[in-house]
């Protein structure tokens, strides 16, 4: 996508004004172009990071020390880069991903973000408290917090009710 022409009143490849350019990158200035199709003005979506600081969000914020419970902790941030992840407490990390298309390991505690994000999939080893930190150079760490308790984890039998499904 690129530029708009003025003979056709459609984009070309490789322009400024693009949705995407030269590269793939999503540009905010894509959302500019409703205005010029006679639709209302919308700005680029939030991405949930702040800039100069990793924002760490679990999926869930207690889990069991069971083999079979894991949690799934998001680090956002707002440019593409590499988050290494740590643990304190009763916890490990079994993997991390992001679904970047690097050639990377899924084992260990660093991942490259992929459009600005990047998880550690974290298992408890006891009850207590466990504390998540993601770092990254130039950014301001991200810490996150995941209660253990001892249990043995049951597979859901059939549908979510509405409270699980927002939790």
């Amino acid at each position: 996508m690129g530029e708009i022409t003025s003979t056709t009143g459609w984009p070309s490849i490789g322009g400024t004004g693009a949705l995407m350019d030269e590269l793939g990158a999503v540009r905010a200035n894509g959302y500019t172009w409703s205005g010029i199709w006679g639709g209302p003005t919308k700005s680029a979506p939030p991405s949930g990071a702040a800039a100069g600081k990793i924002v760490l969000t679990p999926d869930h914020t207690s889990i069991l020390d069971d083999v079979d419970d894991v949690s799934f902790v998001k680090a956002v941030v707002s440019t593409d880069t590499s988050i290494t992840f740590s643990i304190s407490g009763p916890g490990r990390i079994m993997a991390v991903d992001s679904g970047s298309q690097k050639q990377e390991s899924f084992r260990g505690n660093v991942r490259s973000t992929s459009g600005g994000a990047a998880y550690a999939i974290v298992q408890a080893t006891g009850a207590g408290t466990i504390t998540v930190t993601a770092k990254a150079t130039g950014l301001t760490d991200g810490t996150a917090t995941i209660t253990a308790t001892e249990g043995t984890w049951v597979p859901c039998s059939g549908p979510a009710t509405s409270a699980e499904r927002s939790s």
